[in-house]
Parts: C-alpha cells; sequence; structure tokens
C-alpha cells in the first residue's frame, strides 16, 4: 500500500539518459530517474472516485451483516462465526481506504504512527479475509459432504469456531509483520505512506517475505476453496434436490468472482517478485504501465469486499429473514406477513449447521 500512487521502487532508464551537469562533467553514464508525474494523475482521478464507492458500498453492505448478526445473535454455527469474522475484517479494510484516496490527492500527511497502523490494518485485513473464505468453504464441505461427521460434533462447532477464528487473525497477524517492521514515510515522488526495505536487507529477505505472503494469504485459501467445492458440487450432482442447481450456481460464482477479482492482482505481484530476484529494473515506459495496472487492478481486487455480503451471506434465505426482521424493527420496512417463499421446506444444504447460508 502507497499512500498516494504506485512508485514501487525508484525506477531508473536502462537505456542510459544523456545529461550534462552545470560542472561540465558528463553523466551520461548515469541512469535519470523516471519521471511518474502522468502515472501519479492518473491515480489522483482513480484513486478517489473508486475508493470512496467501495467505502460506501462495502460499509453498508458489511454494516449490514454485522448488524444482523448482532441483532439476532446468530452463532450457532461455524459458518456464523466466520461470516461475522469476515464482516468485521472487511470492515477494518474498508477504513484504511479513505486515507488512501486522500493521500492520492496531497501525499500522506498524518505521520508515521499511523502509517503503520494503516499498513497493518491494511495487510492483516486482506489475509484475514481470505483465510476466512477458506474457513467458509472447508466449513460448506463437511456440513453437505461429511454431514455425519459435521452433526456428532454439532455442540462443539462454535468453541472449535472461535478457536479457529483466533488462529486465522494471529496468522494474520503474523503475514503482517512486515509492515510492522518496514513502513515508513518517505519523500519520493511526493510524500507517501509504503513498506521500504534499508539497502542492508538481504535481498532473501526481500523475496521470501512476499512469496510466504502469497502462498499462505492467496494459493492456500484459493486450492482449498476450489478442493472443497468441487467435492461439494459432486455431491450435490448426486442429491436429489430441488435446489441442487440454484445451489451450484452460487458456488461456482463465488470460486469465479474471488479469481476474476484476485487473481490479476496477485499475479502482477508475483512479476514483481521475480522482477526482484533478477534484480533487474524495468525501463521508464515499461514501469509506468505496471504501475497503473497495478493500480487498477488492486481496484479490482478490493470490489470484493463489496461482494462477500451478497455472495456469502444475502444469498441465504435465513438471514434474508433475519434482515428484514432487523429493518422492519429499526423502522424502514413495514411489516409484511410472511410468505410461502420465507416459510418453505429447507433443503438438505440448508440444515441446522447452516444458519445463514443458502450453500
Amino acid at each position: 500500500m502507497s499512500g498516494t500512487t504506485a512508485d514501487s521502487a525508484t525506477t531508473i532508464c536502462p537505456d542510459g539518459c544523456t545529461s550534462t551537469d552545470s560542472d561540465g562533467y558528463d553523466y551520461s553514464g548515469y541512469p535519470e530517474p523516471c519521471n511518474k508525474n502522468e502515472v501519479q494523475k492518473f491515480n489522483r482521478i482513480l484513486q478517489p472516485c473508486i475508493y470512496s464507492l467501495l467505502f460506501i458500498l462495502g460499509l453498508v453492505g458489511n454494516g449490514l451483516v454485522l448488524g444482523t448478526y448482532i441483532h439476532h445473535k446468530r452463532w450457532k454455527a461455524m459458518t456464523d462465526m466466520y461470516l461475522l469474522n469476515l464482516a468485521i475484517a472487511d470492515i477494518l479494510f474498508l477504513i484504511t481506504l479513505p486515507f488512501l484516496a486522500a493521500s492520492s490527492q496531497s501525499g500522506w500527511g498524518f505521520g508515521k504512527p499511523m502509517c503503520v497502523i494503516m499498513q497493518i490494518l491494511y495487510k492483516m485485513n486482506v489475509y484475514s479475509s481470505f483465510l476466512f473464505l477458506m474457513c467458509v468453504s472447508v466449513d460448506r464441505y463437511f456440513v453437505i459432504v461429511r454431514a455425519t461427521v459435521a452433526h456428532r460434533l454439532r455442540s462443539k462447532r462454535v468453541r472449535y469456531s472461535r478457536f479457529v477464528s483466533l488462529i486465522v487473525w494471529i496468522v494474520s497477524l503474523f503475514l503482517s509483520l512486515q509492515q510492522l517492521i518496514y513502513a515508513q514515510v518517505e519523500i519520493h515522488h511526493g510524500t507517501i505512506c509504503s513498506v521500504s526495505y534499508q539497502d542492508s536487507i538481504n535481498i532473501w529477505i526481500k523475496v521470501v517475505t512476499p512469496i510466504l505472503q502469497m502462498v499462505l494469504g492467496f494459493f492456500l485459501p484459493l486450492f482449498v476453496m476450489i478442493f472443497c467445492y468441487s467435492v461439494i458440487v459432486k455431491t450435490l450432482l448426486e442429491a436429489r434436490n430441488f435446489e441442487k442447481h440454484k445451489a451450484i450456481k452460487v458456488i461456482l460464482a463465488v470460486v469465479l468472482i474471488f479469481i476474476i477479482f484476485q487473481a490479476p492482482y496477485n499475479i502482477l505481484n508475483i512479476i514483481n517478485i521475480m522482477d526482484t530476484m533478477r534484480g533487474s529494473g524495468l525501463h521508464c515506459s515499461d514501469s509506468k504501465v505496471r504501475d497503473i495496472a497495478l493500480q487498477v487492478t488492486s481496484c479490482l481486487a478490493y470490489t470484493r469486499c463489496c461482494l462477500n455480503p451478497i455472495l456469502y451471506v444475502f444469498v441465504g434465505v435465513k438471514f434474508r429473514n433475519n434482515l428484514l426482521k432487523l429493518l422492519s424493527h429499526l423502522g424502514f420496512i413495514k411489516k409484511k406477513q410472511r410468505t410461502a417463499s420465507t416459510t418453505r421446506p429447507m433443503s438438505v444444504l440448508n440444515t441446522d449447521t447452516s444458519s445463514t447460508l443458502a450453500l
């Protein structure tokens, strides 16, 4: 996370830009800094618009999730606990977006302590969000595919979910130690809040840390989700249930949106890691394209915070009913009589251990 721009590292002109100082010395053998004014202008337009929209939509969606869970105290299943923590993680992440939007206009002006806090909140909640999505898929796997085991452990599931949630937050904090140690406020194409390594830091620390973050924070959740949902789809296809096709569509949407929205940003990060390992600089024009691509793909990845409430919660019949009751209690809507859609029999997918999802 950089405060204003995608100024990752100082980029040079490897072709060798010719310049002569006033003292008559020829500096043509030295590379010149890459001017990224157009990248900054692009970010000054993109970030405030996208971040403000995501902040409002994400805060409303996740706020409704949080309010509904608190009002109805729906913590009777493992998935409920994971979805509650997922909403908290998304909200904490969304808090960082106004700071990013503001710093894109005038640079980072909130000081180093706030820089460190924002860096930690940013990374910690990105990873915790991925890991909680993984936990949801694992819980769905046991409820649908291993229903006997899930029922036998029914009385202990909430206790287990609290322990797993604590582990997820600890792992996310561990993955964010890089931000805690190396977050700095620097003067680089303006004042920015970024993670900056000292020159004395071993190159492998710069490489291994991002790789570890990538593996535990993206690839592990992705592979677990693909495995669990693949087995779930196979089980649903074999079940005789009128809602199975709807459930399969939701599952495919969950996986595809996770990949489509998150993969481009992570692919670019992998390319940056490879460039760091090679120790090679980018041509100025290539660096500008890379910076803009990082900004666009990061905005795409952040959109997932707005989609989580829709895909993982609002598809649930029980949750929709609880949400309507909450809005009615607050006076936003009038009470309506129960319809057939709210009283229809629950399918095998909506068991007592699946109190909010239609999965």
